[in-house]
């Protein structure tokens, strides 16, 4: 427990009254339809979901991410408030109705000190802001939840040696001492950041850690949300088209997964006629300026310099590279699809179903 009473109540005794319910609830519901649209490659009120990656290093190495490689951490760095705010006012030139933008890729987002003011930038232009955070070093978090962003993703895999297990270097108790942390914050600032536990599922964590954590979530007033653990897509996209061998680390990862890489590959090339959810998560700008091909990618790279490269010109260096057509002629733009239901059978075990 990570305090004795609920949040209603907690906010009553701290003398801070109830957040105001249409502006938070008018931000969500952007967050919210611009995703679902995302999802199902459809245009609604903004043509592309940006991502602006502001840290690209990373404080854990887990081991199914392309940061778990060796070696990951040593080429990335911080993208500064200053060249987050030239980004923007390009971005927003260029995107009719530039409503949200998700705040990570491959780093750690609060190992960025800037943080915050990237945050206070994006609410001055009117652009709701997506962080997610491993929640390992909390130094940060206050100032973080002082700006407000609008959500807050906080993955997780489990409990003990559990959470570490997948989540490389990370410590369970760090972890839920810094989500009771962030609830305080909240309470503390009156924020209205929405904060969803995003729960990986592998085989040996859908028991007593998955109860563990949603009972949590609950406690302190969080969404839970279940999803099938998967391995990064690019290592296994250039091993089936190019014969690549994928990593050790993340062949350990695979013998954890619910669904191992073959069963998500053969689940994928049946899948190979849907859409790319992908495709409208653009463009994807790199801590550097560098505009990554796809979002669930480092490499190919479309330019070294966002700032300089229109829209128009992106869209056309990604369609004319051809890449797109050779990883949907493969399936692997399906290969990364993590969402789930869960129910529970007669004797108490879970089961795990593609959405």
């Amino acid at each position: 427990m990570c305090f004795p009473t609920p949040p209603a109540q907690r906010r009553q005794q701290a003398g801070l009254g109830q957040p105001a319910d249409f502006p938070g609830l008018l931000r969500q519901g952007v967050l919210y339809l611009s995703a679902y649209a995302s999802n199902r490659g459809v245009s609604l009120l903004q043509a592309y979901l940006p991502t602006i990656e502001v840290a690209g290093i990373c404080n854990l190495r887990c081991i199914s991410c392309n940061m778990g490689q060796p070696g990951a951490n040593k080429v990335g760095g911080l993208m500064t408030a200053a060249t987050y705010r030239q980004v923007m006012e390009k971005m927003s030139t260029e995107i009719p109705f530039l409503n949200s933008v998700y705040l990570y890729l491959w780093g750690e987002p609060l190992v960025n000190p800037d943080l915050p003011e990237i945050i206070r930038i994006s609410h001055a232009m009117g652009t709701a802001s997506e962080v997610s955070s491993n929640l390992i070093d909390g130094r940060r978090l206050e100032a973080l939840i002082e700006a407000q962003p609008d959500v807050l993703v906080a993955p997780c895999s489990g409990i003990g040696e559990n959470f570490a297990l997948t989540r490389t270097g990370g410590k369970w108790k760090e972890y839920r001492d810094n989500l009771c942390k962030l609830r305080g914050y909240l309470d503390k600032y009156n924020a209205e950041t929405v904060v969803r536990i995003t729960y990986h599922m592998y085989k040996h964590n859908l028991a007593e850690d998955y109860d563990a954590v949603e009972s949590l979530a609950k406690e302190l007033g969080f969404q839970f949300l279940p999803v099938l653990a998967q391995i990064f897509p690019e290592r296994v996209l250039r091993h089936v088209i190019y014969d690549e061998p994928i990593p050790d680390e993340m062949l350990r990862a695979n013998e954890m997964l619910y669904y191992p890489i073959k069963d998500q590959l053969a689940y994928a090339m049946q899948n190979k006629g849907r859409i790319c959810f992908m495709m409208k998560v653009f463009p994807t700008v790199r801590w550097d300026t560098a505009v990554a091909h796809c979002s669930n990618l480092m490499n190919p790279v479309l330019t070294p310099r966002y700032l300089d490269v229109p829209l128009d010109e992106l869209l056309r260096l990604r369609v004319d590279n051809g890449f797109c057509a050779s990883c949907m002629d493969h399936g692997m733009h399906r290969f990364f699809d993590v969402s789930a239901n869960v129910t529970t059978a007669d004797n108490g075990i879970r089961i795990v179903t593609r959405a």
